[in-house]
């Protein structure tokens, strides 16, 4: 009987403590919440977490690049509102799809109900660093590109363009890294290519899965294809 009882008494302790349900952190305070890295308000995470939900109905390749864009105007925004105002300026021309998603997700009652309001300003807090180093590709994959992290927040990228003759590589880019953003310069080093040897600005948004980095913006006087929506695929 004495054996029953220790037996009974264990089970019920164990059962006890695996049942508690773990508790969530929130590193962010004043009811804000983490939107890739950065503290924002409940309303725009909603609104680019819609956004990158509807955005997976169209593809991998598009969704991931969405998901970079809005989550980079997310970061950067005080209101859904202006979300919404600056994905419909970007695609209005281009992307009646997306032009759709943006129109479903400004239906969301807390972003219809929502007063344009100036709102406190977005933090960034430390996170995990993303590792980036390695091989990626583009272009579906008629491009590969090889990044490499220095050390001290700079990044190397050498591109190639196959099948292409050209001694390799066929582009540089040297970037600074902050957080999830790589800006700096890129530029062509095939000799006798249109706009080769000429320097150009960028900016990167590397994405919250690590699997793609896309170009928010950039200068590509001579179209070689690499501004924004560009997106490298981690190999």
């Amino acid at each position: 009987m004495k054996l029953l009882l220790t037996i009974l008494t264990i089970t019920v302790t164990v059962w006890g403590c695996s049942s508690t349900p773990k508790k969530t952190v929130n590193p962010c305070s004043d009811g804000r919440t983490e939107l890739d890295g950065t503290c924002v308000s409940q309303e725009i995470a909603d609104y680019v977490s819609c956004v990158r939900a509807q955005g997976t109905q169209l593809g991998t390749q598009k969704s991931q690049s969405i998901s970079a864009d809005v989550g980079y105007i997310g970061i950067n925004a005080s209101a859904a509102k202006e979300i919404s105002e600056k994905l419909e300026k970007k695609y209005m021309a281009s992307d009646k799809a997306m032009l759709a998603i943006i129109d479903q997700c400004n239906k969301m009652p807390s972003i219809a109900s929502s007063p344009t309001q100036p709102q406190i300003k977005n933090q960034p807090r430390p996170t995990s660093k993303i590792a980036i180093s390695g091989n990626w590709s583009y272009s579906s994959g008629r491009g590969e590109a090889n990044i490499t992290e220095n050390g001290d927040n700079s990044v190397t990228i050498y591109m190639n363009f196959k099948p292409n003759r050209a001694p390799r590589p066929h582009y540089e880019m040297k970037l600074t890294r902050n957080n999830q953003i790589l800006e700096g310069t890129w530029i062509c080093l095939i000799k006798g290519f249109r706009g080769c040897g000429v320097t150009n600005n960028i900016t990167f948004k590397i994405d919250p899965s690590g699997k793609a980095i896309s170009v928010l913006k950039g200068d590509d006087p001579h179209r070689h294809g690499i501004t924004s929506g560009f997106t490298l695929y981690k190999m």
